[in-house]
């Protein structure tokens, strides 16, 4: 497998955070401010053309913000390549993160 395009990525994690999430495009459309449209065209960017001077099409960063604000998510979330095994590890860590920093009571100490 080569490496992916940004837009390959992007309609990858997309999917997995909608699919976490149990919320499918209209919902997605009506809750982040995004075209359904929109959202059905950063899912399948292979069906996307480029533009008159052949560059690919991309999403834009607004609206990104707002797919991720949507979905509980963060921005890196949607852009950064994964792989299952690193998504998994990456979640595993977080959630113990998260859970330490709910039960832990230590300041952290101010630097002189």
């Amino acid at each position: 497998m080569g490496k992916l395009s940004i837009n390959e990525v992007f309609a990858a994690n997309l999917k997995h955070y909608m699919s976490e999430a149990g919320i499918k495009q209209q919902a997605l459309a009506i809750k982040s401010g995004v075209a359904q449209t929109t959202i059905g065209n950063y899912l399948r960017p292979e069906l996307r053309k480029p533009g008159a001077k052949g560059k690919p099409p991309s999403a834009k960063l607004t609206e990104i913000e707002m797919l991720a604000e949507a979905l509980g998510s963060d921005v890196w979330k949607l852009l950064r390549p994964f792989t299952e095994a690193e998504r998994q590890a990456y979640e595993l860590v977080e959630s113990a993160y998260l859970s330490l920093n709910k039960t832990s009571q230590v300041k952290p100490m101010a630097i002189k």
